[in-house]
């Protein structure tokens, strides 16, 4: 494991800046994302990498279980929701979450007070009797997320015009198998 992140840029700018510096130079003058992804800041999650992005094509927001407040609930995603949205332009919009994730651990166990009361909202979601309750609640927070994703107005509007897209995502990080959803489809496996 490099535990030294100077060594990591090195060998980047080694094997990505030889022969590829008219692209840096071209990215470097514009910023034009198709996608923002909505993910949790879990370090095993890596949406650029499993969805095969090139560097300058999705904008990545992590924050602890990938959840999207309601409107005016939280100031940094409807400010990221206005640049990328009103800005940028960004045509799809995805949230993406995974198993065994801490966040939707956190809703059943005592915790910190910052994460309890961030996770605390998810605690009224309810879950089917013999349901994998874990399984449940990752999917229904993504549901939920995609859910307050629409009440942000330009957001929703965007949508209705259909100038956007909104998906979920699921990854099973054991397996690697992925479950989508494009609203208002069901979730289904790929």
């Amino acid at each position: 494991m490099n535990l030294d992140l100077r060594d990591g840029y090195k060998e980047f700018c080694k094997n990505n800046m030889t022969g590829h510096s008219s692209t840096y130079k071209q990215m470097a003058s514009k910023h034009e994302p198709s996608h923002l992804i909505i993910t949790c800041v879990d370090a095993r999650v890596n949406p650029t990498e499993l969805f095969q992005l090139q560097l300058g094509e999705a904008l990545i927001y992590r924050n602890v279980g990938n959840i999207v407040p309601e409107y005016q609930q939280d100031a940094s995603i409807a400010a990221l929701l206005e640049f990328a949205v009103l800005k940028l332009k960004v045509g799809y919009v995805h949230v993406m979450g995974h198993s065994d994730c801490g966040a939707i651990h956190a809703i059943d166990q005592r915790c910190p007070k910052h994460l309890k009361s961030w996770v605390e909202p998810l605690k009224e979601i309810e879950t089917k009797p013999g349901a994998d309750r874990q399984d449940a609640l990752q999917l229904a927070n993504i549901d939920r997320s995609i859910a307050n994703l629409q009440s942000y107005p330009w957001v929703k509007k965007s949508l209705d015009q259909r100038e956007i897209n909104i998906m979920g995502w699921h990854i099973m990080l054991s397996t690697c198998a992925m479950r989508y959803k494009r609203i208002p489809s069901p979730w289904t496996w790929i």
